[in-house]
């Protein structure tokens, strides 16, 4: 029981965890690409002050170089009011590293660079305040160069302490980068939401609520009228399919008619069917002939009988257009009954196809 207790307390930190980098990410955005007069809305922008701690207190930074910052001073008061306070702690009070690390949130980076250095460090991970930030990125391995900082938590109550002994409030501990001329790290405690402060995070958490309810809305009215014109599309295809029935009837009808039309013209316009063919064979014979049997094949006849005119019935037959040649297929037998030879004749068809013209059709 104890063990899926711990499970899901870890499921839920890890959630809050996700949770807290998604509000990071959507705050320093808005940030960093809301428009001035936005954000004057909710924050006011100030201009920063860098100061550095020293052995007497604190001492402003100033192109020209630097002035120290008592306490209860009118220029202690004019920085406490009109002033975002950073402090710029020296390079040699804070250890640094860079690694390569793939592109992730900074909560994360920082995790797997606090594990790294703490299991190799001399002491206890309750003596040190660390983070990081983004150096460069390789676009053609997707990772970037991450920067460490290690500084120890006496170094940060001594620098807060200054800064309440001169009634001054830190924004941002680090160390100062003359490269840009802006703090680097920030080793105070940070709210869940970032950099931006409780009233800020308040308006982009309505902002965000807005933008949520807004999106609702419009896809619970999308998916209505979805709905709807799904509904109506139904009842267009419906009707659509009860004008059309009749016209494919016809159609259907059509087709039937033009597939019996095709039929009843490749049989009509072929010459060598069989009344065609018997018509032929009959006028061809000549006189004295009488058809025993006729055995028919689009390419070939066979015809047997008795015959008066045995020498003139293969000439006769091949005067016929249809016929192309024919030829006995077997020996005369002379009949004494009929007084008449019996004959048995092939007959090879014709290959050419003459259309005839239905109009002569009609007329038989």
């Amino acid at each position: 029981m104890s063990t899926g207790t711990g499970s899901l307390k870890s499921k839920l930190n890890l959630g809050w965890i996700n949770l807290q980098d998604i509000g990071s990410a959507w705050t320093s955005t808005l940030a960093m690409t809301s428009p001035r007069w936005l954000k004057r809305m909710f924050i006011n922008e100030l201009p920063t002050a860098i100061l550095r701690p020293t052995s007497d207190g604190l001492e402003l930074v100033q192109e020209d170089g630097f002035q120290a910052i008592r306490p209860g001073s009118k220029e202690a008061a004019r920085l406490s009011k009109g002033h975002k306070i950073d402090i710029a702690l020296r390079p040699d009070q804070i250890f640094q590293r860079q690694r390569w690390l793939p592109l992730a949130s900074s909560r994360r980076w920082r995790s797997t660079l606090d594990l790294d250095f703490q299991t190799n460090a001399p002491f206890s991970a309750n003596e040190v305040v660390t983070d990081v930030f983004l150096v460069d990125i390789a676009p053609t391995t997707k990772r970037g160069l991450i920067k460490h900082g290690i500084c120890k938590v006496e170094t940060i109550r001594d620098a807060i302490a200054k800064c309440q002994q001169a009634g001054l409030t830190p924004s941002k501990i680090g160390v100062f980068d003359p490269d840009t001329s802006s703090v680097q790290y920030n080793f105070l405690p940070r709210s869940s939401f970032g950099q931006l402060s409780v009233q800020a995070n308040w308006a982009n958490l309505c902002l965000f609520g807005l933008i949520l309810g807004l999106g609702l809305a419009g896809t619970t009215n999308y998916l209505s009228g979805l709905t709807a014109r799904r509904a109506e599309v139904s009842a267009l295809v419906l009707a659509s399919k009860e004008r059309a029935l009749p016209i494919l009837q016809q159609q259907e009808e059509a087709v039937n008619l033009v597939a019996q039309d095709e039929f009843l013209r490749s049989n009509f316009l072929d010459r060598r069917r069989f009344n065609n063919v018997y018509e032929a064979l009959t006028q061809s014979l000549p006189d004295g002939t009488r058809l025993e049997s006729l055995n028919y094949d689009p390419d070939r006849v066979r015809i047997t009988g008795y015959t008066d005119n045995s020498d003139t019935i293969i000439a006769s037959l091949e005067s016929a257009q249809l016929i192309n040649r024919a030829a006995f297929s077997a020996p005369l037998r002379r009949n004494t009954r009929f007084n008449s030879d019996h004959f048995q004749i092939e007959i090879s068809l014709s290959n050419s196809v003459d259309e005839i013209q239905l109009t002569g059709l009609a007329t038989r």
